[in-house]
């Protein structure tokens, strides 16, 4: 298949698929194939009006001389890390921007305090769009197999297994610039030139007034856009397992279905060298979702008889590391989140032809969030917190509920 599709924006965009489907025999089926996708740029994405948004942010305070990164101020490093080099630069830098917000003072307020050591947290950037975005490209490669069961008892007639690898590569990847690569650009020599003229030099860049300081010191509000700079590849493998059998006057039904990431390669800039998220928190760079679970498992169990239908459902998600050790390959004082498990029953009765009663219990056990994101370096002595927090969007946080419903049909 192909596809031709003009846009007054980007121009013209090609796209194709070549997929097969093979029947070896009549219980083993293989299929796979290539497809190349492009996605060009949204409204939002061309023109946006500068306005505030949501973002995390996963370098944490690098003008802190507590930091762990890499291009940060910390010149000693800790426990886990060896400290930056360039960190008196970088100081000098972060100096100069704390004075120009006005506070003659603001640097000496700032170092007198207390800082942070964490990795992780929220900012408020200014989002703006960009007009200049080109589609981003992808290649997706896919091979699998199905195998339904050729034995005919009545334990294993209804069995089907499918096993399918994927593969994607994403090329000019659209996405709003994170808080981190925001901060990087400014204090990383890496990414900014200004390093071989001095400390002023760098202050006054471009990649720096992206970044200013306000009064106290603290990171001030961070300009961000859109860009094209990221690559991503993703590979791993998805399996679906379908089984159903008698027992009693009923039915026995099975279904598992689980994810494995071999690989989860990101990087918001082409002179970074792609990281391999797989097990940590993951990054929202280059329009990612948050989370690189090594894998996922969604299991149900489930009994049909005379109209009812009782299923009882696992979600399991192994532990998790904080982002931070996949960017700086070492392990922190950050904390991620243990291994979770949540168990639901749902079930639903044919009462008669036109009525259907639905009901259950999410979250069975009543199984609490897990605490996350603790820094584990903190000392109270020195004012430092070791923060925390609960993350909802992939654990339970409202606790065990029920539920009914009814469908009529007239």
């Amino acid at each position: 298949g192909g596809r031709m599709s003009d846009y007054n924006t980007t121009g013209t965009s090609y796209t194709y698929k070549i997929l097969g489907d093979w029947e070896v025999t009549d219980w083993m089926r293989l299929r796979g194939g290539f497809n190349r996708a492009e996605r060009a740029p949204n409204i939002g994405e061309l023109f946006l009006a500068a306005q505030q948004t949501f973002g995390v942010n996963t370098a944490g305070d690098p003008c802190s001389l507590a930091n762990p990164l890499a291009f940060s101020a910390n010149q000693t490093g800790d426990a886990f890390t060896g400290g930056n080099a360039n960190g008196a630069v970088v100081q000098a830098v972060c100096r100069i921007q704390m004075r120009a917000s006005g506070n003659p003072t603001a640097d000496t307020d700032y170092y007198n305090g207390v800082q942070g050591a964490g990795t992780f947290g929220f900012a408020f950037p200014t989002t703006v769009g960009n007009r200049n975005l080109v589609p981003e490209q992808g290649n997706t490669w896919t091979a699998g197999v199905v195998l339904t069961s050729p034995i005919q008892s009545a334990l294993f007639n209804r069995f089907r297994l499918s096993v399918d690898w994927f593969d994607i590569k994403i090329n000019d990847a659209i996405g709003e610039q994170t808080v981190a690569v925001a901060l990087q650009q400014c204090y990383d020599p890496r990414l900014n030139p200004a390093f071989a003229n001095g400390a002023a030099a760098v202050a006054a860049s471009p990649f720096c007034s992206l970044v200013p300081r306000n009064a106290t010191g603290a990171l001030g509000n961070i300009q961000r856009t859109y860009v094209n700079n990221g690559t991503v590849h993703v590979q791993g493998v998805d399996v679906a397992l379908n089984w159903g059998f008698d027992v009693g006057p009923g039915a026995v039904n099975m279904s598992l279905n689980a994810n494995y990431l071999i690989d989860f390669e990101s990087r918001p800039l082409a002179t970074l060298p792609l990281v391999d998220y797989v097990g940590t928190l993951g990054t929202t760079e280059n329009g990612l979702n948050a989370t690189a679970y090594e894998y996922r498992i969604l299991g149900t169990l489930g009994y049909t008889i005379s109209g009812l239908n009782l299923g009882l459902q696992w979600e399991h998600k192994p532990a998790i590391e904080d982002t931070t050790e996949a960017i700086t390959g070492v392990a922190t004082a950050q904390t991620g989140f243990p291994a979770y498990n949540l168990f639901h029953l749902n079930g639903s009765y044919a009462l008669t032809d036109d009525v259907n009663l639905r009901f259950g219990v999410d979250n069975l056990f009543n199984k609490a969030p897990p605490v996350g994101n603790v820094n584990t370096a903190a000392n109270p002595a020195l004012g430092q917190l070791a923060g925390g927090s609960f993350n909802a969007g992939n654990y339970d946080t409202n606790g065990r509920r029920f539920y009914f419903g009814a469908n009529l049909r007239f």
